[in-house]
């Protein structure tokens, strides 16, 4: 197995144009919602609008990747599947094609918005990337269909993606149409059906909470998916980059960001987005049958005019050195450490959120996300107590060394 370059693991290496005959290269990108503003210019532009800056480096790959985050809805008489569903949120038929001229070759669905609008929204996102033939992971009429892979031969090797996502009621059953969700045992089963079927296996995953950091259950599926064959873990729905790990001589890219999206649309949710979410990489990975010989990345943000571009020396210098930091504190990020900085990024957002909701929904809406309240709520809300208190009294202890000579202390 080719263990890969020391530089890889910290900085990128060199992107190159054109693939190697010996290997696969995949590049993979995070969450594509081509909705509210970004949906309207590319209604307006055409086709080729959005992603016209990018498609030539995603096109350069064997195989592109990316997670579509929101349906495909033109219907605007379709009645949303969940109270809380945004109107903004749905892609215009347009994006099928926007999506195909960019160079994209399969597109995960197992994530939280997918079934937003119902059957009727996935049954057109189905037929509309089909249609201008792109394949499609984690979604399907049943629970088997959304765990079908999407197979591809290329340079001689046979390469299988699975695609799985957060648990909800927007999942799948043996009779009902939705997505495929992350269950170990379920992909597991997966993972030992077609590993002996194919040469790679690409496993996406989306999961996960605003944070810079994953997770530990988490980070554990994606090493245990590793160790039962997956050869690459391609991770999103944080809306933010987070580290890349190098597990057994394979990757996992813990989360890949934002690739477009129009952040000012929707509820507070997106009005409250950071910096961190406009900016992104194009995850660049060449495999091999005896493993991962080389790692990329390719720094990009979503421009003004709402268009993905790469970054300039400047802020590519910046996403990079983010991204160094981001893997290399991976081991550190646990406990009550991890929960205290992902409880400082969530806590005071979710609160916001609440307020929005119980001004413009009502507070019945309130009530039904405070039914929804598990484990991981309360280790945010602890982790923010923890944090703030420590903020708090550094806060205080500096003010009291700074008193003036001669004022009385206690």
């Amino acid at each position: 197995m080719n263990a890969p370059s020391p530089e890889s693991k910290n900085l990128p290496g060199p992107v190159p144009d054109l693939p190697r005959p010996d290997g696969v290269v995949v590049r993979a990108v995070g969450d594509i919602a081509l909705i509210a503003r970004a949906a309207a210019a590319l209604q307006q532009h055409g086709c080729q609008y959005p992603f016209e800056h990018v498609a030539d480096l995603v096109r350069a790959a064997d195989l592109a990747f990316g997670n579509l985050e929101m349906p495909i809805c033109s219907d605007r008489w379709c009645e949303p599947s969940f109270p809380d569903v945004c109107p903004d949120f749905r892609c215009p038929p347009q994006t099928a094609e926007a999506l195909e001229m960019a160079g994209f070759d399969v597109l995960n669905l197992a994530n939280n918005h997918t079934m937003d609008w119902g059957i009727a929204g996935l049954s057109e996102t189905l037929a509309r990337l089909h249609g201008v033939g792109l394949q499609t992971i984690g979604a399907g009429k049943t629970l088997r269909d959304a765990r079908q892979p999407a197979l591809f031969v290329r340079n001689g090797l046979r390469i299988a993606f699975l695609g799985y996502g957060v648990r909800g009621p927007w999942n799948a059953t043996p009779a009902c149409p939705g997505t495929a969700p992350i269950e170990r045992e379920l992909i597991v089963e997966d993972l030992r059906a077609m590993r002996d079927e194919v040469d790679l296996l690409v496993v996406s995953l989306h999961a996960g909470i605003l944070s810079d950091y994953p997770n530990l259950e988490d980070r554990r599926l994606a090493r245990e998916l590793i160790e039962q064959g997956a050869d690459l873990v391609l991770g999103h729905g944080p809306h933010v980059l987070q580290g890349v790990e190098f597990y057994q001589g394979r990757v996992i890219a813990h989360s890949l960001g934002n690739f477009i999206i129009d952040l000012s649309s929707g509820n507070v949710q997106c009005k409250t987005a950071t910096q961190e979410q406009q900016e992104s990489v194009i995850l660049d990975v060449e495999l091999a049958h005896d493993g991962m010989s080389r790692v990329s990345y390719i720094p990009i943000l979503i421009s003004g005019s709402l268009q993905t571009v790469p970054a300039s020396p400047q802020d590519a210098a910046r996403i990079l050195a983010r991204l160094e930091i981001l893997s290399n504190n991976l081991d550190r990020m646990h406990g009550l450490t991890l929960w205290q900085h992902a409880g400082m990024r969530n806590v005071e957002h979710e609160l916001q959120v609440l307020a929005f909701q119980a001004r413009e929904v009502g507070w019945r809406q309130v009530f039904r996300r405070l039914k929804k309240i598990r484990w991981r709520h309360m280790r945010l809300l602890l982790g923010y107590v923890v944090a703030k208190t420590r903020k708090l009294s550094a806060r205080w202890l500096a003010s009291r060394q700074q008193l003036p000579v001669g004022e009385c202390h206690d």
